[in-house]
C-alpha cells in the first residue's frame, strides 16, 4: 500500500542542511569544473532530503529521486574522482578530496534518516549500488603497496553505516526467499569483514578496521533479540562469518614479531585500546560460536607451539602468535559460565608453555589470562597446581610483577579455601619479593592482600610466626620513620609503608568458631603507640592522614566487634588529631565507629566526648569559611551564606555554641561592615541586615562592643562618613531587636552614605 496523501501539498526546497563547501586552493580549470557540480550535487541532496521527510511523497516518487541522487554521486566518485593518475602519486587531490567526503557525508545523511526505514527494499537496492560500485574501488586500494588511508576510511565508513543502521533489515533479508536480497546481504557482511581484515598494523598500516566492531555486536545483537526459533537458523547463517573474524582479529592484535621503535607513544596507546575493542569484540563472537570458539583458539594455541615445517621439522616459536590467542582466551573468560573440556587443556597448555625462550609479553598476558579464570577455578581447584608456580615464579621478575601480583589477588580472593596445600609455597615467594625491594607500591599493596587471604586459612600460631617474619622489616621502618625529622622523602616512606599496612588489615581474618585472638587485634594493639606518634607529629599532612585513617577504618571493618579492646585507644587519637586539625578523612573513621559502636553502654562517654569535638571543630572552621564567602559578589550565595549564620547565631546559646560566635563575631561584623563600606553589591543590603538582627537579638552587648570598637578607626569603613554618622548607625543598629523594615532603612542609609551616592553633612565633626 501506499502511503496516505495529505490534500495539500508544499513543493518548497526547505534551507540546505549541507553548509556550502569551502574551495581550497586550485587551478582556474578545477575551480571552474568544481563550482559547476557541487552546487548541482548539493541541490539534489537537498530536494531529497526534503522528500524524504514529507509525507506527501510516494513511495515509487521517493524511490526514484533517491536511486538518481545514489547513481549520480556513485558517478561522481567512480568516474571522476577515483581515475588513477600516473603523474600524482596521490591520485586525489584536494579538491578531488574534498567533493569525495561530502559526497560520502550526503549519502551518510540520507542513509540514517529515521524514514528510510519505511522502504526496506530500496534500501536494499541502494546499499546493493553503494556495494558494488566502491567495493572495486575498495578492493584495488587493499592491492596497492600503501593504502590510501582516507578513500578507504571514506567508503568503508559508509558501507558500514548502512550495514550498521539497518542491520535489520539485512537480517530479514537472511530469512526471505529471495535469493537476491540474501546475496546481498551475504555480501554486505563479506565486504565488512575485508575491512577488519585489512593488511597491516593498527594504526600505523590501516586506520579503519576499528570502524566495524560497532557492527559486529550490533548484529549478534539484534539476532539473538529476536527470541523466536528462527534465532536458532539465524545464528548458523552468521556463524561462518564470526568464525572468519576470530581468525582475522587473532591476526590484527598480534603485537609487531620484533619491536619496532619506530611506533611512536600515541601509536602504542592506540594499539592498545584497539586490542581491547578487539577483546570486546572476541565476547561477541563467543556468543555466537560458544564452544566451537573455545575449539579455534585451542587448536590455534596448539598450533603456535607446536609449527613443523613440511619435512616435518620443528620450526620456531613466534611469541606473537601464542600471545594473541592468550589475549583472546583472557577476553572471554567473563562469559565463561561452566566449561570443563577445553580451559583444563588451556590451563596443561600453559603450564608446558616455554616462557624462558619468548618475549616477556606472552608470560605477562599468560598471568592475566589466568587471573581473568580465578572464578573457574573455583569448579576446578585441581588445576590450581598447574598454574599457581607461574604466579609465584613471576613475582620476582619485575617485567611481569604487575600481572603476577594480580593474578594472585584474584585467585587468592576466589580460591582461598583451596590454597592450603600452596600457602607456604605462597607466602615464602612472597616474603621474599617484599625484602627484595623491586615490586612498586601498588605491586607491594596486591601482594600484600593476597598474604592476608592466604594466612586466613592457617591456624594462629603459624599466622603469627608469619605475621614476624613479613611485618618485622616493615615496623622497624616504620618505627624509625615515625620519629625521624619530617621532610618529603619520609613523608613519601610513611605513606607507602601505611598503604602496604593497609592492604594487609583489609584482608587478614580469621573465620573460626573457636573464641580466638585475632592476629590484626594483636599487631594494632602493639603498633597503637606508634599510630599515636604518627597522629600527633603529621596531624596536618592530608596524604599521611587518609592512609593512617584507612589503616584505622579497615582494622575496625574487618574485625568488627572483635576490635573493642582498641576503640578507646582509637577514639581518643581521631578527637586528638580534629581538635587540631578537621580532616574529613577522620571523619570518615569517626563514622564507622559510631556506626558499629554508637549505641554500646561501655564506649557512650568516648563517643559523646567524639561527637562534641566534631561539632565544635566543624562549627568553628564553617564560621570561617562563612565569613570568607561573605566576600564574594553572588547574590545567590551570599543569600544561602546568611540564612546559614542567622540559623547558627539564633540556636547557639541553645546548643552550646555561644562560644563560636564569641570567637568570631568580630571578624563577622568586620566583613559585614566592609561589605556596607565599599565591595558588596547595593542589592544585598537586606543580607547583611538579617545577620546583624541576629546578632542584636541574641549578642547585644557583644554587638555594641564589636561595633564601637571597628567603627572607632578613622576613615573606616569610608572617609566618607563622620564619627557623629557612626555613632547614630551605631544607636540605630542597636535599637532594632525586632523591626527588620527599620534595621534596613539605616543600614541603607550608612552603605549610601558611605559610598558617597547620599550627600553628608558637611559641619559634621
Amino acid at each position: 500500500m501506499r502511503p496516505r496523501h495529505s490534500r495539500s501539498v508544499d513543493n518548497r526546497i526547505p534551507e540546505a542542511p549541507f553548509p556550502p563547501i569551502t574551495m581550497a586552493k586550485a587551478s582556474l580549470k578545477a575551480r571552474f569544473y568544481l563550482l559547476k557540480l557541487i552546487p548541482t550535487f548539493q541541490r539534489k541532496i537537498h530536494i531529497l532530503m526534503f522528500k524524504i521527510t514529507s509525507r506527501q511523497q510516494t513511495k515509487r516518487k521517493y524511490q526514484t529521486s533517491s536511486n538518481i541522487l545514489i547513481g549520480k554521486y556513485s558517478y561522481v566518485i567512480n568516474n571522476h574522482f577515483f581515475r588513477r593518475n600516473k603523474s600524482d602519486p596521490e591520485c586525489l587531490s584536494g579538491e578531488e578530496m574534498e567533493l569525495s567526503e561530502v559526497t560520502v557525508e550526503a549519502l551518510t545523511a540520507v542513509i540514517q534518516h529515521p524514514h528510510t526505514q519505511k522502504y526496506k527494499n530500496h534500501v536494499t537496492k541502494c546499499a546493493a549500488q553503494i556495494l558494488y560500485k566502491f567495493e572495486k574501488i575498495l578492493d584495488a586500494e587493499r592491492n596497492l603497496p600503501e593504502l590510501n588511508k582516507d578513500v578507504v576510511a571514506n567508503l568503508y565508513g559508509l558501507i558500514i553505516t548502512i550495514a550498521d543502521t539497518h542491520s535489520k533489515i539485512f537480517i530479514s533479508n537472511l530469512k526471505t526467499e529471495n535469493p537476491e536480497a540474501q546475496r546481498i546481504s551475504f555480501d554486505m557482511f563479506n565486504s565488512i569483514l575485508k575491512c577488519t581484515n585489512l593488511p597491516g598494523l593498527y594504526p600505523v598500516d590501516e586506520a579503519s578496521s576499528t570502524l566495524t566492531f560497532g557492527f559486529w555486536y550490533t548484529l549478534q545483537d539484534d539476532i539473538i533479540s529476536l527470541d523466536t526459533p528462527e534465532c536458532a537458523q539465524l545464528i548458523l547463517m552468521i556463524k561462518p562469518y564470526y568464525r572468519d573474524l576470530v581468525c582475522v582479529m587473532l591476526r590484527k592484535s598480534m603485537f609487531p614479531s620484533i619491536d619496532d621503535n619506530s611506533w611512536s607513544l600515541d601509536d602504542k596507546e592506540v594499539f592498545r585500546c584497539y586490542r581491547q575493542d578487539i577483546a570486546d569484540t572476541f565476547i561477541y563472537c563467543y556468543v555466537v560460536l560458544n564452544l566451537e570458539m573455545l575449539d579455534m583458539l585451542n587448536t590455534k594455541l596448539t598450533e603456535s607451539l607446536q609449527k613443523n615445517d613440511t619435512n616435518g621439522i620443528a620450526q620456531p616459536i613466534q611469541w606473537n602468535e601464542v600471545e594473541t590467542v592468550l589475549h583472546a582466551f583472557g577476553a572471554i573468560a567473563e562469559s565463561i559460565e561452566y566449561e570443563n573440556l577445553y580451559l583444563p587443556k588451556l590451563m596443561v597448555t600453559i603450564k608446558h608453555i616455554p616462557f624462558n625462550e619468548l618475549h616477556t609479553k606472552v608470560m605477562a598476558t599468560a598471568l592475566e589470562t589466568v587471573g581473568s579464570y580465578s572464578e573457574w577455578f573455583m569448579d576446578h581447584p585441581d588445576m590450581l597446581e598447574n598454574v599457581l608456580p607461574l604466579i609465584l615464579s613471576a613475582l620476582g621478575n619485575p617485567e611481569v610483577s604487575t600481572s603476577a601480583t594480580m593474578a594472585l589477588k584474584d585467585i587468592s580472593q576466589n580460591c582461598q579455601k583451596y590454597l592450603v596445600p600452596f600457602a607456604d609455597h605462597i607466602l615464602i615467594a612472597s616474603q621474599s619479593c617484599l625484602q627484595s625491594g623491586i615490586l612498586k607500591l601498588a605491586e607491594c599493596r596486591r601482594l600484600m592482600y593476597s598474604i592476608g587471604r592466604v594466612l586466613s586459612i592457617l591456624p594462629v600460631n603459624r599466622i603469627m610466626g608469619y605475621l614476624n617474619m613479613i611485618l618485622a622489616p616493615s615496623f622497624d621502618d616504620l618505627q624509625k620513620l615515625a620519629h625521624a625529622v619530617p621532610s618529603p622523602s619520609v613523608t613519601t616512606s610513611l605513606v607507602t609503608r601505611l598503604k602496604i599496612l593497609a592492604a594487609l588489615f583489609s584482608s587478614l581474618h580469621v573465620e573460626t568458631q573457636e573464641n580466638i585472638e585475632q592476629p590484626i587485634l594483636v599487631v594494632m594493639q602493639n603498633t597503637m603507640p606508634l599510630y599515636r606518634i604518627i597522629g600527633e607529629k603529621y596531624c596536618r599532612n592530608p596524604e599521611v592522614m587518609e592512609d593512617l585513617s584507612i589503616v584505622f577504618k579497615y582494622g575496625v571493618t574487618t574485625l568488627k566487634d572483635e576490635c573493642k579492646p582498641l576503640i578507646n585507644d582509637i577514639l581518643q587519637l581521631i578527637v586528638t588529631i580534629y581538635r587540631e586539625c578537621p580532616q574529613s578523612y577522620i571523619l570518615i573513621v569517626a563514622k564507622t565507629v559510631l556506626i558499629l559502636f554508637g549505641r554500646e553502654e561501655e564506649f557512650s562517654a568516648i563517643n559523646q566526648q567524639l561527637l562534641h569535638e566534631i561539632v565544635n571543630a566543624t562549627l568553628q572552621m564553617c564560621a570561617q569559611y562563612t565569613i570568607l564567602c561573605l566576600a564574594l559578589p553572588e547574590t545567590q550565595t551570599l543569600k544561602s551564606i546568611s540564612i546559614f549564620l542567622v540559623h547558627f547565631i539564633s540556636q547557639s546559646r541553645e546548643t552550646s555554641q555561644a562560644d563560636v560566635v564569641q570567637s568570631y563575631g568580630e571578624s563577622l561584623v568586620l566583613r559585614i561592615l566592609m561589605n556596607l563600606g565599599s565591595t558588596a553589591p547595593r542589592s544585598s543590603v537586606d543580607i547583611f541586615s538579617d545577620i546583624l538582627l541576629a546578632l542584636n537579638k541574641k549578642y547585644c552587648d557583644n554587638l555594641s562592643r564589636w561595633l564601637n570598637s571597628l567603627l572607632a578607626q578613622e576613615g573606616f569603613p569610608s572617609p566618607r562618613i563622620s564619627t557623629r554618622q557612626k555613632e547614630a548607625f551605631i544607636k540605630s543598629v542597636l535599637r532594632e531587636k525586632a523591626n527588620k523594615r527599620k534595621l534596613y532603612e539605616s543600614v541603607l542609609e550608612f552603605t549610601l552614605i558611605c559610598r558617597g551616592i547620599l550627600k553628608t553633612d558637611t559641619n559634621s565633626a
